[in-house]
């Protein structure tokens, strides 16, 4: 059975994220030829290419559900009388319900559609 992450190639996944890590800083051109991207790969990468663009997505998704939900249901410090605890289980309810219903989703490919009409 084939281990779901495969770490032989440990170092090049060392050098992805520290190179995603440095953009933090400074911008530097992405070094195409030897740190894996979604735009140009060897084909023995596509499957982990594939795992790691789900993942990115996914996490990127909950985390706009998550704040988007904040605004929604007011929290903010001088106007939410609910404990921390209530108020994060709130938006994460609401997060999840809205990823559940693909509300998300939909704004999320109307940004990029909109995105790719204007460029």
């Amino acid at each position: 059975m084939k281990p779901f992450i495969d770490f032989s190639n440990f170092e090049n996944i060392k050098e992805t994220v520290s190179y995603g890590f440095s953009l933090i800083n400074n911008y530097s051109k992405w070094d195409k030829t030897n740190i894996p991207n979604p735009e140009q790969f060897r084909e023995e990468d596509e499957e982990t290419i594939s795992i790691t663009d789900h993942a990115f997505i996914r996490a990127i998704t909950y985390i706009l559900s998550h704040k988007f939900s904040h605004t929604k249901f007011s929290h903010t410090e001088k106007i939410c009388k609910k404990t921390e605890l209530e108020t994060e289980v709130e938006v994460d309810e609401n997060a999840f319900k809205m990823i559940l219903k693909g509300i998300v989703s939909n704004l999320v490919r109307n940004l990029a559609f909109e995105k790719r009409t204007l460029s």
